[in-house]
């Protein structure tokens, strides 16, 4: 889980304001392209956000591309 803590308020408020904790063995087994993705869609700010339409196409693609090189 990226949201760690004591409690179930630590957590929440860890989650509230986007403190994010990825164990390393997750973020090895992930690509780069991967990485950015999610942190794309984790953005904080809602302005700044990828948005559900973009991160289909960004998905889309990235499959696309694996796929292609299989």
């Amino acid at each position: 889980m990226p949201f760690y803590g004591r409690s179930q308020k630590e957590i929440l408020l860890r989650n509230r304001d986007a403190i994010i904790n990825f164990p390393t063995n997750f973020c090895l087994r992930m690509s780069r392209k991967w990485m950015s993705f999610l942190f794309k869609l984790l953005d904080p700010n809602p302005n700044t956000r990828i948005s559900s339409g973009e991160a289909l196409k960004e998905v889309s693609d990235m499959l696309y591309t694996y796929q292609s090189s299989i």
